[in-house]
């Protein structure tokens, strides 16, 4: 039980590393420097969606993000060619960076934003993730992975396979790493638009 409330409150530490959804003023940008983008959700009324058994996570997921940046104030990421893309920085200005250096980071601050609003929104759908009756837990399992792995701390890699053995035993940490190549792809189209 040790490794589980460890690697438990490992995945809260980088949650509260994060920036605070609820405290999200209105006018976003990428703080580049410290690997935050505050996304405003608050336009998303309806997330019921994320209860649809339905969908698959990586779904789930695609739909969460296509609804965030629905929002214009979120549209702060335009893809400029093959490798870079241009980043909306906090002092206003449009900056070119290297797109394997902030896609890793976008979608990091998406999977932070949607634990977020889930955590807040569906706590008594939350079961043991070992339950896996509803979508819930299995998207909660692939945000966690998003988040251990973009974090790009060598100590939370260590734990990746424990934490996939005790808490996400259902779920393949290779089809994870698939869907997030794939949502790695699919960011960059919606960018590219």
């Amino acid at each position: 039980m040790g490794d589980y409330n460890q690697m438990i409150n490992i995945i809260f530490s980088i949650i509260s590393n994060s920036n605070d959804i609820s405290l999200i003023e209105s006018i976003v940008f990428f703080d580049y420097d410290n690997k935050i983008i505050n996304f405003d959700n608050s336009h998303i009324k309806d997330i019921e969606f994320i209860k649809n058994d339905k969908l698959d996570y990586y779904d789930l997921f695609e739909l969460y993000y296509n609804k965030l940046f629905e929002n214009d104030n979120n549209k702060i990421i335009k893809k400029t060619n093959k490798s870079y893309s241009k980043i909306l920085t906090n002092t206003k200005q449009w900056i070119n960076k290297m797109d394997e250096s902030i896609y890793p980071i976008i979608i990091n601050n998406i999977a932070k934003n949607m634990k977020s609003l889930i955590e807040i929104n569906f706590k008594d759908d939350i079961n043991d993730y070992n339950d896996n009756k509803n979508n819930i837990n299995t998207i909660l399992c692939f945000l966690d992975y998003i988040l251990i792995i973009t974090s790009k701390n060598h100590n939370l890699y260590s734990f990746l396979n424990k934490y996939f053995d005790i808490i996400c035993v259902k779920y393949s940490t290779d089809d994870f790493d698939n869907s997030y190549k794939l949502n790695i792809k699919q960011l960059k189209l919606l960018f590219s638009i």
